[in-house]
């Protein structure tokens, strides 16, 4: 009798430790989930990822300015904004007189992460045939710059590991060539651009470059006499930006 009340306890025990671990709270993602509302709006600082786009303000009173660069020329534009259904639409009610856009609508703005990017993590994504009043083809990215990649975070880019470096500002202290991939025998990257009907051929950073770091790989690599990591770069190309892998001993981070 006495082994048998034992072993009702013996359950009984077991089932009330069942019962306390569902009842527990699992873990709250909450704060993991973006929405687009008025506040996340309001909070976040918002503009193209590189040169070409949309850098806007947003207020709460459903109003926004932006300033909109085209390539070679820009205009500032100024509205109202709804958001439908998680989405945002934007209303442009007025523009600079020589370049009018007002009574455009970009409409149906999705917010999107993108966990693999090496600058910033967040963007709203419009796309429509409406962009072409705005010069820009199939999609317009508009990035929260308040989602910059932290120095440090692991990243993957074209499936290769690498180490976010925040996108620090820095220069080449020498001719340096854009590679592929992090490796000297990677292909090289090389581009061409039109001015005044003539057409260049770049195949090499000049000295001096401007460069955004945003990557470099998890482990240095002895080129020649160096050992130094590869860096991930973005730069400046004829009114764009391209990115490719440089060697770092020809690079200064400021």
């Amino acid at each position: 009798m006495k082994i048998l009340k034992h072993a009702y306890l013996t359950s009984f025990i077991i089932l009330l430790s069942a019962a306390f671990i569902i009842l527990l709270p699992g873990e709250n993602r909450a704060d993991d989930a973006q929405s687009l509302t008025t506040d996340f709006l309001t909070s976040g600082s918002w503009g193209p990822e590189n040169l070409l786009g949309m850098k806007i303000k947003f207020t709460r009173d459903g109003k926004f300015e932006s300033d909109i660069n085209f390539g070679q020329a820009g205009t500032e534009a100024a509205g109202s904004y709804t958001i439908v259904k998680g989405k945002l639409n934007l209303s442009i009610e007025k523009s600079e007189p020589e370049r009018s856009i007002a009574g455009l609508i970009l409409k149906n703005g999705t917010l999107i992460s993108e966990p693999g990017s090496p600058k910033y993590r967040t963007y709203i994504l419009f796309k429509g045939k409406e962009l072409e009043q705005l010069y820009f083809k199939n999609e317009l990215k508009i990035w929260d710059y308040n989602s910059l990649v932290k120095e440090g975070e692991p990243l993957k880019i074209n499936g290769r590991d690498a180490v976010a470096m925040g996108a620090k500002e820095g220069s080449t202290t020498a001719v340096l060539k854009m590679r592929e991939a992090p490796s000297s025998t990677a292909k090289e990257i090389h581009y061409t651009y039109d001015d005044v009907e003539q057409t260049y051929t770049v195949k090499a950073l000049p000295k001096d470059t401007s460069l955004i770091i945003l990557a470099r790989t998890k482990d240095t690599d002895k080129v020649g006499k160096y050992n130094n990591y590869w860096y991930y770069v973005e730069f400046e190309r004829y009114f764009d930006y391209m990115r490719a892998w440089v060697y770092g001993e020809f690079v200064k981070i400021k």
